[in-house]
């Protein structure tokens, strides 16, 4: 595993400065499960931020249907294809168009 001078080195390289971290001295983190973060060196942190809220990380339901999908079809919106359309009326009972403002990802009035 690469230490974590040379990979803040390299995602800059890559990245470029403009895509900031949260952190002067960011953890390098490795997985997440349920509302638990670990680094690269084993320590455990709670995460009170990052998807936690919703069903936590690495939930077992959410891995099940993800490896559901891109077993039959990874790819993304700009594909005539229609699970974006299921998920969003899924997610909003809506069948028009979704508008969201101020969101992420994404920007102002992306539709659906």
């Amino acid at each position: 595993m690469p230490d974590k001078a040379a990979l803040i080195t390299r995602r800059e390289r890559m990245l470029g400065r403009n895509m900031s971290l949260f952190y002067e001295d960011p953890e390098h983190l490795v997985r997440g499960e349920g509302v638990w973060l670990r680094d690269a060196d084993g320590r455990r942190y709670l995460d009170s931020y990052n998807n936690v809220p919703h069903v936590g990380h690495s939930h077992p339901r959410v891995v099940e249907a993800i490896t559901r999908q891109v077993s039959a079809l990874n790819t993304h919106t700009r594909y005539l294809q229609d699970i974006a359309l299921r998920m969003a009326q899924a997610v909003t009972g809506r069948t028009g168009a979704i508008a969201t403002n101020h969101t992420y990802p994404g920007n102002t009035a992306t539709e659906l």
